[in-house]
């Protein structure tokens, strides 16, 4: 199961990073079990985000 979490989360990176949206990685916890859970904040559309993710 983590493996197909973790393979989701990677498809999700690199869809945002193809796509030319705008994230910020907010935090990074590695839980006891080895799964890493990241909190991601992104642009939704093409809306301005007027510093909110600079």
């Amino acid at each position: 199961m983590r493996r197909i979490a973790s393979a989701c989360l990677l498809q999700t990176i690199k869809k945002l990073d193809n796509g030319g949206t705008k994230y910020v990685i907010e935090d990074k916890i590695t839980e006891e079990s080895g799964a890493i859970v990241v909190k991601i904040r992104k642009q939704y559309n093409s809306y301005p985000v007027n510093g909110y993710i600079d």
